[in-house]
């Protein structure tokens, strides 16, 4: 049987490093997030080899002298905690303390450093967990850390890393997230060897967004805000028109932090309940605000995921602000059903509406009544794969109301258009060149960083499409 026994420091270091420091993007996150709590109001970062190669960032933030230098590469140095109970009361980003020495296990990392109430800055560089002699150096007040080499002694772990194009969407989502949760700061990003890409500092989180993101998507967007005693919500959420394939404009912070929390995105649903198409998701950009008290931020190394001590009251609270807010805008619409010449409801109790919790489908309703309320639809085309169909009527210029038997259809008619154009574009690229044309005046597509990163890696791809 073997021997228990202690784990030698160089080995330890590097475990302690492989739970913060998956991939570049946590090198990213950490540091930035310390950049942020020095209160930095502008920081650089520049990317190369989709970090592998060089993770910098530069900041004005309050610095270090020489002697917290030597600490912060300690395990455990923060400043930010000082006793136990402080963990009740966290506002930073970081406080365990763990990052710089995590990275500096698996990198050659260099700090250099002044407190804007010194005449000169100091430096170290860190190889391999091997600390160097700190140096005195000129520099701007703030804060650089770079990062060289990642994970050049664990080649265990950058086997793992995947393609370049996608370690880089990772550490556009990171710099994306901590733009949003502070638009105050000013942000700089130099990527591989493209033009650098600049966030000026932002009034309200609404700019931030259209920086991000463009004006296409924040005109989609609701306002919303409500609050308790021990919650406030403050963001924006998408129109049920305006559904996504995807979640990728899904963004959460609480207290500032971008989280992941299931509770919130199962609340976040339930408010959408019945105005949603299957598989299909709203956009969200949405700050809560809690007493720290309340919320557990210790729960992961990586400190993205969170714990609420009252989860079913934040549950609730989210669903019911989002339902009430849609309602609001007419979004969710309530529809009085026609009245019968006695005054009552032709087909269903008096008082009835039809709304996202209640369904007047019913097997011999009033159906040339029904009509009158909404605005006629031309007659669809005929298809041998769908049923016989009788259009009624349009809803909310959403949906086609149809009539097949007994039964009543509703076709989302913007997915049923992009079907069309689907199958359209899937046959010419199947049966040979896809006919193009130069648009006499060029169309401007908005696209955040990391989607236009996509683009031009795509690029090939596109204009075999046509574009």
């Amino acid at each position: 049987m073997n021997q228990i026994r202690l784990l030698p420091e160089e080995v330890v270091r590097k475990i302690a490093a492989g739970e913060v420091i998956e991939r570049p993007a946590n090198v990213l996150k950490e540091l930035l997030e310390n950049s942020l709590d020095a209160g930095a109001a502008r920081i650089t970062v520049k990317i190369t080899g989709a970090g592998r190669q060089l993770i910098q960032v530069s900041d004005d933030g309050s610095g270090m002298s020489a002697e917290e230098l030597r600490l912060a590469i300690q395990p455990h140095a923060t400043s930010k905690l000082v006793q136990l109970a402080d963990l009740q009361s966290l506002k930073t980003l970081g406080f365990r303390g763990e990052a710089l020495p995590s990275i500096g296990a698996v990198s050659r990392m260099t700090i250099t450093t002044r407190r804007a109430s010194t005449s000169e800055g100091v430096t170290l560089t860190v190889t391999g967990g091997s600390a160097g002699t700190i140096s005195p150096c000129g520099a701007p007040p703030g804060t650089t850390v770079t990062v060289n080499d990642l994970f050049f002694n664990t080649p265990a772990r950058a086997k793992f890393l995947k393609a370049e194009a996608t370690e880089r969407s990772h550490i556009m989502r990171i710099l994306e997230e901590l733009a949003l949760a502070f638009p105050q700061i000013g942000f700089e990003l130099w990527l591989e060897r493209a033009a650098p890409w600049h966030l000026p500092v932002a009034k309200d989180p609404a700019d931030r967004i259209i920086a991000l993101f463009g004006t296409s998507l924040q005109e989609q967007l609701l306002p919303i805000e409500a609050e308790t005693s021990a919650l406030q919500i403050q963001g924006f959420i998408g129109t049920p028109a305006a559904h996504q394939p995807h979640r990728r404009f899904q963004l959460f912070f609480v207290n500032r932090r971008p989280v992941s929390h299931r509770t919130l995105t199962h609340a976040f649903y339930e408010g959408y309940r019945g105005a949603l198409p299957v598989d299909r998701h709203p956009a969200a950009f949405l700050w809560f605000t809690v007493d720290p008290a309340v919320v557990d931020v210790n729960v992961h190394p990586t400190k993205r995921e969170v714990r609420f001590s009252q989860d079913r009251m934040v549950h609730d609270f989210l669903s019911r602000t989002i339902a009430k807010t849609l309602e609001t805008h007419r979004l969710i619409p309530a529809i009085p059903l026609p009245t019968n010449a006695e005054g009552g409801t032709s087909g269903a109790p008096a008082g009835a509406t039809l709304s996202r919790d209640r369904s007047m489908v019913g097997g011999s309703g009033d159906v040339a009544s029904f009509a009158t309320l909404l605005s006629p639809l031309p007659p669809l085309p005929d298809s041998s794969q769908l049923p016989a169909l009788i259009p009624l009527a349009q809803l909310s210029q959403l949906y086609i109301l149809a009539q097949a038997g007994q039964d009543l259809v509703i076709i989302d008619q913007h997915a049923a258009g992009e079907r069309v154009l689907y199958e359209r574009f899937w046959r010419q690229a199947t049966e040979g060149p896809i006919p193009s044309q130069p648009l006499l005046v060029p169309e401007v597509w908005e696209l955040s960083g990391s989607a236009m990163k996509l683009v031009e890696e795509r690029l090939p791809a596109f204009e075999a499409s046509g574009f």
